[in-house]
C-alpha cells in the first residue's frame, strides 16, 4: 500500500504541484526504504524522471520534506549506530550470487508481478497440491494472460517513453500520461538493472515494493486505448472494467486461498517459503514450555 500511495501521490503532484505533496513523497520514501532495501533504488528513477522531464521543486519544500524524512529515519539510524552498522556491513560483504542475465531478471519481475512462478515459493509439488486443493488451476490461465499482456504493454510504454523524452528535449509538450508511463518504466528497468549489476538474486520478495508498477502501467494503457476507440467508447469501457474486475477478483481469491493453505497445510510447502511463522512460533513456544517445566522439576542443589 505504501508503494501504491507513493505512485499516486507522485502522479498527483505532477498534475498539480503542492508543498504538502512533496513532503508526503519524502515521508513515504522514508517509510519505503525502511520497509525493504529494494526501495533504496527508488530515488534513482525519481531523480532521473524529474531531470528528464524538466520538473522543478521549490527549495523550501525539498528542505521540509528532507527534514521529515530525517525525523522518520532517526530511530532506524540510531539502531544501526548502536550495532555499528553490522547488518549493512554483512550485506555489502555477502558473496556474489550466481550470475543471472538481465533478461532473466526482467522476466522474473514480470512473472512474479503477474502472479506466476509460485512454484518457487511453494515448490512444484506444493503448487500442484495448492491449486488442486482449492480448484485454482483457472487462475494460472488468467495470470498467464496478464503476463503476456504486460510484456506487450512494457514494450509499448518503452517506445512511448523514448518518444516523450525526444519531444521534451525538443521543447515540445508531453501529456501527463506519457510522464507517468516514463516514470513506471524507469522504476521497473532501473530496479532490474541494479539487481543485475549488483548480482542480487531475482527472488519474489525482492519485487514486493514494485508489484503495483505493472498493474498501473497496464491500466494506464488500457485507459489510453479508449481514445483510439471513440466510436465504441462505451463497449471499450465495459471491456476494460471487466478485465479490471477479473484480475482483481482472481488475485483476491488466489491470495486468500494461499493464506488458508499456508495456515492449514504447512507440511505441503517444500518450496522457498519454508515453515510458516505461526507454525514455527508454536514449535518454539512448546519447546520453551517444556524446558521451563524441566527447570522447575529439576532438584535443587
Amino acid at each position: 500500500p505504501f508503494m501504491a500511495a507513493f505512485l499516486l501521490l507522485y502522479f498527483w503532484n505532477r498534475e498539480s504541484y503542492h508543498r504538502y505533496k512533496v513532503i508526503g513523497l519524502f515521508v513515504l520514501l522514508a517509510i519505503l526504504t525502511q520497509l525493504h532495501m529494494s526501495a533504496w533504488f527508488l530515488p534513482v528513477p525519481l531523480v532521473l524522471h524529474s531531470l528528464a522531464f524538466r520538473y522543478r521543486y521549490k527549495l523550501n519544500d525539498l528542505l521540509l520534506g528532507l527534514g521529515a524524512a530525517v525525523a522518520l529515519y532517526a530511530p532506524y539510524l540510531f539502531y544501526h549506530v548502536q550495532t555499528q552498522f553490522a547488518e549493512i556491513t554483512a550485506l555489502l560483504q555477502r558473496p556474489p550470487s550466481a550470475a543471472v542475465s538481465l533478461f532473466d531478471h526482467l522476466s522474473w519481475a514480470i512473472s512474479i508481478t503477474s502472479g506466476l512462478r509460485f512454484d518457487y515459493i511453494l515448490g512444484a509439488d506444493g503448487l500442484s497440491t495448492f491449486l488442486e486443493k482449492y480448484n485454482l488451476y483457472w487462475t494460472q490461465h488468467i495470470f498467464t494472460f496478464f503476463f503476456y499482456v504486460s510484456c506487450v504493454v512494457i514494450l509499448v510504454a518503452l517506445v512511448h517513453t523514448i518518444r516523450s523524452l525526444w519531444r521534451c528535449r525538443s521543447g515540445q509538450s508531453v501529456t501527463l500520461q506519457d510522464e507517468i508511463s516514463g516514470f513506471l518504466c524507469l522504476v521497473l528497468f532501473c530496479t532490474t538493472f541494479f539487481y543485475w549489476i549488483l548480482s542480487i538474486p531475482a527472488l519474489p520478495h525482492y519485487q514486493i515494493l514494485f508489484y503495483p508498477t505493472l498493474p498501473f502501467l497496464l491500466f494506464l494503457y488500457l485507459w489510453k486505448g479508449k481514445c483510439l476507440w471513440t466510436a465504441h467508447a462505451k463497449r471499450y469501457s465495459i471491456c476494460m472494467q471487466s478485465i479490471f474486475l477479473i484480475l482483481v477478483l482472481t488475485n483476491t481469491v488466489f491470495t486468500f486461498s494461499f493464506v488458508r493453505f499456508v495456515k492449514g497445510y504447512p507440511e505441503g510447502i517444500p518450496g522457498d517459503y519454508g515453515t510458516p511463522y505461526l507454525q514455527e512460533k508454536e514449535r518454539i513456544d512448546l519447546d520453551l514450555q517444556q524446558r521451563l517445566e524441566e527447570i522447575r522439576g529439576a532438584p535443587h542443589v
